[in-house]
């Protein structure tokens, strides 16, 4: 009898082996699993062979386990062999573990060599309650990124569609569209809710009622499995935009939070979103600007203008954009400080006195265009005033205005004190006085 083990991944073990290995048969191949993580063929590199020449009773087992998937197994005699392999794979992140296994027959004439010739392994049992989710759309092809959502009840599905929100867990499929649930619990009903992008439409498996009941299975074959097909439901919702302030301060410094929430539901690694405004600028000085999204698909920028108006800002992600309108209103002063002459020669007639309104506000510069009124009142020892222009007038820039006013008096020619008191027409609470002495 010769024994020869050519191969580097097996360790031999036999029994009687006399009545088994004294021939000219060969036969080399490998050993694959069907991964039910993947439903492809991988390698099962520490499966266990034993082989039993059949019809012969006094033949004890061949015993041999593999290290790297592959085997060579000389000097076979005539016959039929079967071949039970065994293994145990646990998925790549699971504490739970996966039996696989083959019973084949192969029958050997002198001589002969088979090769390649490979087992695939499926899968025996499941050391936990697990459940297959293959998602396909309506023309059969695999949908890669799609969510995978388990409920305990539809309506709590119904309630949730979109967010996994209430879901007893959830997934996302891999390269061959399937998502793998282990550890679930037994005697109890799930129901699925899938969906996934595909451009800016949405696919999903929602229909009026629930997707039907699928129950995991453990310890069982075949492996409890459930194929869903998700067909367009509508565009989808790749991002939204917050809220936007309004009435913002056209101050120059006041800003207003221009926010992108994305869908990180339908995009794992949200990227940048570019902000885009008609008029004012962002932090960066321009009316552009490219932030990035953080994890949770939040991109927050921050608008000012010292211009009144509203400008469209335009928000794009993904190729896709929204436009968001932002309005900027006068920026009022927080107070008002008035300077004029003195003392005023009157002449009796078109008398000029020139004042001068600064506006004082706490954060950045009042708007110009603001509206004021003006009001006096005169307390004099000679004559009096016949007519004071009260005429409304405009600030001219964002700081300060200047105002002349003609006045007139009666006879004789007035002497004594003017009070002048100007006010906001927006807000008549900001106000301020001069006083000026009239001589003769």
């Amino acid at each position: 009898m010769i024994l020869i083990c050519t191969f580097f991944s097996l360790t031999c073990k036999k029994h009687d082996a006399d009545t088994v290995f004294n021939g000219s048969a060969r036969i080399t191949g490998a050993v694959l699993f069907t991964n039910i993580a993947t439903n492809t063929n991988d390698t099962a590199k520490k499966a266990t062979i034993t082989m039993t020449q059949m019809g012969n009773s006094s033949a004890n087992d061949y015993v041999t386990q593999l290290t790297n998937g592959t085997f060579d197994i000389n000097n076979l005699k005539k016959g039929a062999y079967e071949f039970n392999i065994k293994f145990f794979y646990t998925q790549p992140g699971s504490t739970n573990g996966d039996y696989y296994t083959v019973n084949q027959q192969v029958t050997f004439n002198p001589g002969q060599w088979l090769n390649p010739y490979n087992f695939v392994l499926t899968i025996d049992s499941t050391s936990s309650p697990t459940l297959q989710i293959e998602i396909t759309d309506a023309y059969g092809n695999v949908i890669n990124n799609a969510n995978v959502c388990l409920y305990s009840s539809p309506s709590i599905l119904t309630a949730n569609q979109g967010t996994c929100v209430g879901s007893v867990t959830s997934g996302v499929t891999n390269a061959e569209g399937i998502v793998l649930f282990e550890g679930l619990q037994t005697k109890q009903n799930y129901y699925v809710s899938a969906y996934a992008s595909l451009g800016i439409n949405l696919l999903s498996n929602w229909s009026a009622t629930a997707s039907t009941a699928v129950a995991a299975a453990q310890g069982t074959s075949p492996l409890a499995h459930q194929s869903d097909t998700l067909k367009p439901t509508g565009q989808a919702v790749i991002f939204t935009v917050n809220p936007v302030a309004t009435n913002v301060p056209a101050d120059g410094v006041t800003t207003v939070a221009i926010g992108a929430k994305i869908n990180t539901a339908l995009l794992a690694n949200p990227q940048n979103v570019v902000f885009t405004s008609g008029g004012g600028t962002f932090g960066n000085g321009t009316a552009t600007i490219t932030q990035a999204a953080d994890l949770n698909g939040n991109a927050t920028v921050y608008l000012k203008s010292g211009m009144v108006g509203t400008f469209q800002v335009s928000i794009n992600y993904d190729n896709l954009t929204q436009i968001v309108p932002v309005t900027f209103v006068p920026a009022p002063p927080d107070a008002i400080v008035l300077s004029a002459p003195p003392t005023l020669l009157d002449t009796n007639a078109n008398n000029s006195l020139p004042i001068t309104i600064t506006l004082l506000r706490n954060i950045g510069t009042p708007s110009p265009g603001l509206l004021f009124n003006y009001t006096y009142t005169a307390t004099g020892s000679i004559g009096a005033l016949a007519g004071f222009g009260s005429e409304t007038a405009s600030s001219t820039s964002g700081t300060t205005s200047t105002a002349s006013f003609v006045f007139s008096t009666g006879s004789p020619n007035y002497t004594g004190t003017v009070t002048i008191t100007v006010s906001l027409l927006q807000n008549p609470a900001i106000t301020s006085s001069v006083i000026v002495q009239v001589v003769n």
